[in-house]
């Protein structure tokens, strides 16, 4: 296998915790179990394209069927339940967003809740930017956040 086609698979690297040894973790999503560690990410990506080098060889040679490297385009369709749709459009209209905000954020915040990382900070993780102005109220719902205005200092003159 080239090592142009093990960069097609998805890779993740990810910080160990020091009581774990610290240094960073790169796994493969479509091929779970894949995983090798090194001090830096850069360490960790190397020892992760070997793992996954020989894990797709023995697949091979095992006459394993090896899975398409995913791509995660950013859209999916998605059957609820009535009830549980007519209170995501409900969040959404007392939040004043769209349901497809309302949905992104509950999804972020509960994979952040998992993980140790905010909502907020798993969609900047996978998207490279803020997901827009959303914040919590004292009721605990998704509102888009206010601008305030910039407070400017009047400059003394004479």
């Amino acid at each position: 296998m080239s090592m142009e086609n093990l960069y097609k698979y998805p890779c993740e690297i990810v910080p160990l915790a020091e009581e774990d040894g610290g240094g960073y973790l790169a796994r493969f999503p479509d091929l779970p179990g894949v995983a090798s560690d090194g001090e830096t990410p850069e360490e960790a990506l190397a020892n992760g394209l070997d793992a996954l080098k020989g894990a797709l060889e023995a697949m091979a040679e095992w006459n394993k069927p090896i899975p398409e490297p995913g791509h995660a385009s950013g859209r999916m369709a998605l059957r609820l339940p009535k009830s549980l749709h007519a209170k995501l459009k409900l969040r959404a209209a007392a939040d004043e967003v769209s349901e497809n905000m309302t949905a992104v954020a509950l999804i972020a915040e509960g994979l952040g809740l998992r993980e140790g990382t905010s909502g907020q900070e798993i969609i900047k993780k996978s998207t490279g930017k803020w997901s827009g102005p959303l914040s919590r109220n004292k009721a605990g719902r998704f509102v888009a956040a206010e601008k305030k205005p910039v407070q400017r200092r009047k400059r003394k003159t004479g």
